[in-house]
């Protein structure tokens, strides 16, 4: 507990820094914003992701978004889904998933969101100025009580930690 308290207090006055403002990035800033720690998100693009596809969240993902306080807002972008089928590029199929839990006579929570409008909730949560794009990191240095992270057309910025999150799926 008191290792803890020691590293929570190092943290105070730097932000952790969050490379990357996909779903998992600018959700991990979002826990970290309500935890009381300050953060930033890097993003090397120029503007927020514009994709148009959707993900499916199971439970697990909508039960962390439950724990953020953003839950219910995620269940009005999405449409449930119970069954999915899945068909190659020329149409042949290839099988289908049953999202009913037999064990519980239940269907499983899984829910079809836009990416795009998932990203701008998140975000949305997040105080203005916490999200920075073209901002493309190159390296950083490790140092006793902070990390500097080093960008190609931005200064370096000292961060109490560093959390990669560019590319995950």
């Amino acid at each position: 507990c008191n290792a803890m308290q020691r590293q929570v207090s190092r943290l105070r006055g730097l932000p952790v820094l969050v490379v990357g403002s996909g779903i998992g990035g600018l959700t991990a800033a979002l826990a970290l914003h309500r935890a009381g720690v300050p953060v930033q998100v890097c993003e090397r693009k120029q503007q927020p992701m514009g994709r148009r596809t959707a993900v499916c969240l199971w439970e697990s993902a909508t039960t962390v978004f439950d724990r953020l306080g953003v839950g219910e807002s995620v269940r009005l972008l999405g449409v449930p889904i119970t069954r999915a089928e899945v068909y190659t590029s020329h149409g042949a199929p290839v099988g289908a998933l049953d999202f009913h839990n037999a064990s519980r006579g239940e269907v499983a929570e899984v829910l079809c969101v836009p990416r795009r409008n998932l990203l701008f909730l998140i975000s949305s949560h997040l105080p203005a100025s916490t999200l920075v794009y073209d901002a493309n990191m190159t390296h950083y240095v490790e140092r006793d009580e902070s990390v500097t992270v080093y960008f190609t057309n931005r200064p370096p910025m000292e961060c109490a930690a560093v959390v990669g999150a560019d590319g995950l799926y």
